[in-house]
């Protein structure tokens, strides 16, 4: 997902990844999660889903998974700020039904936030990609812009704020339990890329806010992927609230098993 992210492009491999071939996985509107989101109100399911919802949709909710198919729901495509994403939103009023968690299902939202992050490290190495690039070829008083102080200290920021998440990444394994872990992940990530974009756009001057420039793809992906399960402040919220329960540490980032 890092090289989707890189790149700003969307395939079905998010919903392979999650939960296998011929489903899609069902995640809440940004802004109606509460607590862990669920994606359903009652019986009625109100979500989005990553391109066309596939032959059966995965609706994870506090009781584990429940599963609906395609002939129950009504979908619609979102544009939004990302209109390359991909999202569609899909309704039913369809009781859904009770299924077996499995490997591929048992925390389906916990899986897709590590996934999302993922993604998010690779939208904010891709920004950066691309301001390195602007800097070294801008020229200012006879001189690439990349070699002024002020331009460099903001893209070593940036370059560490997106390590960071990277190798948060790679220490906290996919085969950690995954509640805490993925919120952890998701929150760095998604910090690290709206840092990323935003320092991109600084070096990158008016360049960095015209549609002719690639990095708004990178701006409105960071955006609308971070949304997803929360966004980083919901989720740093959220994880200080764990934190006042003994249940991490926050200023290690480290998660009490």
């Amino acid at each position: 997902m890092r090289v989707h992210g890189r790149y700003c492009v969307s395939s079905g491999l998010f919903d392979l990844l999650v939960v296998g071939a011929g489903r899609s996985v069902v995640l809440p509107v940004p802004g109606q999660e509460s607590g862990r989101p669920s994606g359903a109100a009652g019986s009625r399911l109100v979500g989005l889903v990553r391109g066309g919802p596939q032959d059966e949709l995965v609706l994870p909710t506090e009781d584990g998974p429940r599963f609906l198919p395609r002939d129950h729901v009504v979908s619609e495509a979102v544009s939004g700020l990302d209109p390359l994403l991909g999202l569609t939103l899909v309704r039913s009023d369809y009781d859904p039904v009770v299924g077996t968690a499995t490997t591929a299902t048992g925390d389906v939202l916990g899986y897709a936030a590590r996934l999302l992050a993922d993604e998010l490290v690779g939208v904010a190495e891709g920004a950066l990609a691309l301001a390195l690039e602007h800097v070294r070829e801008r020229h200012q008083f006879g001189v690439p812009i990349g070699s002024f102080q002020a331009v460099r200290h903001r893209l070593v920021d940036a370059y560490v704020d997106a390590e960071g998440a990277r190798s948060l990444l790679a220490a906290i394994g996919p085969d950690a339990a995954p509640d805490v872990q993925a919120l952890v992940l998701k929150a760095s990530a998604g910090a690290a890329a709206l840092r990323c974009v935003a320092a991109a756009q600084q070096v990158c001057g008016g360049m960095g806010f015209t549609a002719e420039f690639d990095l708004h793809r990178y701006v409105r992906r960071a955006l609308a992927l971070d949304a997803l399960l929360s966004g980083s402040e919901a989720a740093e919220e959220h994880l200080g609230a764990l934190a006042l329960r003994g249940r991490v540490l926050p200023d290690r980032q480290v998660v009490l098993t």
